[in-house]
């Protein structure tokens, strides 16, 4: 739960921490959270091939029947999280999670809770529709303003896949003491806040999040992740999301996920990176955390590794 680093920036002039924010739309990281519900239910198997019918990155009602056509492509469930499937993940929620089933993972993960944190921060909110099928398709696979994400929870998300489903306690003062060296004050670690999974479900839900580096929306940037003389060490997963957002407005970007030496699994590191543009993009959010990860692998040994 320990936090590394916690940055923000903007060009233009902004008040507050945009950090401790939760303005800011979900979007497809949502799918983390239905994926789960799916997984922890046997509800889907990563390996389970599923008809895809219309464009990966829309969502219309005619795409979320199950039609096959001369159209019709056929993919695998961690295919469809890789490339980010939204009729795909609409189905899920619809047909084989449901509403109950999903706000009770998305409350598990940190959404709509007030989390005890150094500085005030908000949490993100996620209120499912009982009685709308295609809003609860809009939900599960993350297309829909309604939800909305704070960075640190995007990571503490990130977290619970790489620690065996339980999410810590984020803090950043590890202790305080007064002028005369006695300390006042130390961080109580709490490395089980929330356990939105058992650990069976978070080992499988983290090899599909792989699939998004090596084949998936994040793969221009980690071209190099079997051969680089640090990335190859590692085992890494995220998931990208994009979507467009009023508070501030723009286009969001998203990436969540984490790092782990493949030699020594208790080196590990969760992150959430989210980048803001208007027209044009600068940079994507999953280089920012790939070069998070390489500042914060880079100072262990080749052994260490």
């Amino acid at each position: 739960g320990k936090i590394l680093a916690m940055v923000d920036y903007s060009s233009e002039e902004r008040s507050g921490n945009l950090a401790l924010k939760a303005t800011y739309p979900a979007a497809s990281v949502f799918k983390v959270v239905t994926s789960a519900a799916a997984l922890s239910a046997g509800k889907v198997h990563p390996n389970d091939v599923v008809p895809v019918n219309g464009r990966f990155g829309t969502l219309y009602k005619r795409n979320l029947r199950e039609v096959v056509n001369r159209w019709t492509r056929f993919i695998t469930i961690e295919e469809a999280f890789a490339k980010s499937v939204n009729s795909v993940f609409g189905r899920i929620a619809m047909t084989r999670v449901g509403p109950g089933a999903l706000q009770k993972y998305a409350n598990a993960f940190g959404f709509n809770q007030k989390i005890d944190f150094d500085m005030p921060i908000e949490m993100g909110q996620a209120l499912i529709p009982t009685n709308d099928e295609f809003g609860l398709a809009e939900s599960g696979s993350g297309y829909t303003t309604r939800q909305t994400l704070n960075p640190v929870q995007g990571a503490m998300i990130a977290s619970a896949v790489v620690n065996g489903g339980s999410i810590p306690a984020p803090f950043l003062v590890d202790e305080a003491s007064s002028q005369n060296g006695d300390k006042v004050y130390e961080a109580a670690v709490n490395p089980n806040l929330f356990r939105p999974m058992d650990q069976e479900t978070a080992k499988s839900l983290s090899m599909i999040m792989e699939n998004t580096v090596t084949r998936g929306t994040a793969r221009r940037d980690f071209r190099d992740y079997n051969h680089h003389p640090i990335l190859s060490k590692l085992f890494i997963g995220g998931k990208t999301g994009s979507f467009s957002g009023n508070e501030p407005s723009g286009k969001y970007d998203w990436f969540v996920g984490f790092a782990q030496s493949s030699a020594d699994p208790h080196k590990k590191l969760a992150f959430a990176s989210m980048i803001v543009n208007h027209k044009y993009w600068k940079v994507k959010s999953y280089h920012v955390a790939r070069e998070a990860i390489l500042q914060h692998f880079k100072s262990l040994n080749e052994r260490e590794l």
